[in-house]
């Protein structure tokens, strides 16, 4: 099927292959990733782990942890001037993480998102549906100046492949896209009592690249996409090895060459992230999370995970 430009950009925009997944990434500061110093509130909080006088220097790879994560996802349109669509997404995440040395840490992702689109073509009366799958690789790499706060950056590429489809006939048509993502973050942590506050800003930019199939107009199109976030968490420890986890981020488009299939994303709008962890022993650690976007009005956007960590 070969579709004029503006026919071509409608279908598209509304099967969403790429614009999800650089704006979710673009929102995650790695705080959890952090080596722990100061008072010892569990797993995954921060700073914790008080280094008493005299210890001897640790070895270079300390604190290892793997963590698993698995998540789904919704995402629905609700800007009446664009195409309507529903996207569900499938997210599998593994992270290793280490400290390394006494000040420093580093982090490497490997994901995998399956996401499924149900859509509504403006122009004329006609469903679209649509497929996309991502291999995504991730990189962080930081620096602990002082117990309390924490620097670093971080290099990901997403690689995408698809197909989007008229319900009423006409084969699939395949297309294929990579994301190169690049940031650098700044965290900083304040243990009260059973609490641990935390407050954060990152820089992410996205790199986008996308392919259509044979017989399409345009065969091909790049976007860029810059997102600053500044975040503040809080912690609690209930003992006994439940933790109470928060998180709201506000995130703000300040540079965006669009790809024209994409919706566009909101100048501003804020993340909200719960969730709980359970330390089941010395070794294993569960937790479930969810999280979803507040006043954006381009996209609602909702997730659910839950998580496993075995620390070594």
């Amino acid at each position: 099927m070969r579709l004029s430009n503006r026919l071509l950009e409608q279908a598209l925009l509304a099967a969403g292959l790429l614009t999800l997944p650089v704006a979710v990434m673009a929102q995650q500061i790695p705080s959890d990733l952090v080596p722990a110093k100061g008072p010892k509130l569990g797993a995954y909080t921060g700073p914790r782990d008080i280094k008493p006088l005299g210890e001897i220097d640790p070895p270079f790879f300390s604190d290892i942890k793997v963590k698993l994560d698995v998540g789904q996802s919704q995402a629905d349109s609700k800007d009446a001037s664009l195409p309507a669509s529903s996207i569900d997404g499938t997210d599998v995440t593994a992270t290793l993480s280490s400290r390394l040395g006494s000040k420093g840490f580093g982090a490497l992702s490997v994901g995998y998102v399956k996401n499924e689109t149900d859509s509504q073509i403006v122009a004329f009366p006609l469903q679209l549906t649509g497929n996309s799958s991502q291999d995504q690789y991730t990189l962080t790499l930081g620096y602990m100046p002082l117990d309390w706060l924490a620097v670093g950056a971080f290099y990901g590429q997403n690689n995408l492949s698809g197909s989007y489809q008229f319900t009423l006939g006409g084969p699939p048509t395949d297309t294929t896209g990579d994301t190169d993502v690049s940031g650098a973050f700044i965290t900083a942590f304040m243990p009260y009592q059973d609490w641990l506050f935390s407050a954060g800003y990152s820089h992410v930019r996205s790199n986008q690249h996308q392919d259509y199939g044979n017989g399409n107009t345009p065969p091909t199109q790049q976007a860029v996409v810059d997102i600053d976030t500044v975040s503040v968490g809080a912690n609690y420890n209930f003992g006994n090895g439940w933790m109470f986890k928060s998180n709201l981020a506000s995130n703000f488009t300040d540079g965006r060459q669009p790809l024209p299939t994409e919706p566009a994303l909101d100048k501003q709008w804020f993340t909200l992230g719960l969730g709980v962890d359970y330390k089941i022993n010395a070794n294993w650690t569960a937790g479930v999370n969810a999280s979803t976007w507040l006043g954006n009005s381009k996209t609602d956007y909702n997730r659910v995970g839950v998580s496993v960590v075995y620390s070594f």
